[in-house]
């Protein structure tokens, strides 16, 4: 729990530090979901040594599978409301 609220932790023997415990960090979070997520290429991104590199890794395109239902539902209603008025 304290871990979730972003305290660190250290672990110790003999008083000589041998391991942190440390909270995840939220942007490298993004990232593993982004490629869970097949957003990003796992490829790409581990061959980018700098940071301008990183930023030119595409994103894959979303797809008709990638659109919430609601969201097409709505979309479908709103072209059939459309046609009416003619």
């Amino acid at each position: 729990m304290r871990l979730e609220h972003g305290e660190t932790f250290t672990v110790t023997r003999h008083g000589r530090t041998v391991a942190r415990i440390v909270p995840p960090d939220p942007a490298e979070e993004a990232v593993n979901q982004a490629v869970a997520d097949g957003l990003i290429d796992l490829t790409e991104l581990s061959r980018a040594r700098t940071a301008a590199q990183t930023a030119r890794i595409r994103t894959a395109p979303a797809t008709a599978a990638d659109v919430p239902l609601t969201q097409s539902l709505e979309e479908l209603r709103e072209a059939q409301d459309c046609g009416e008025g003619r």
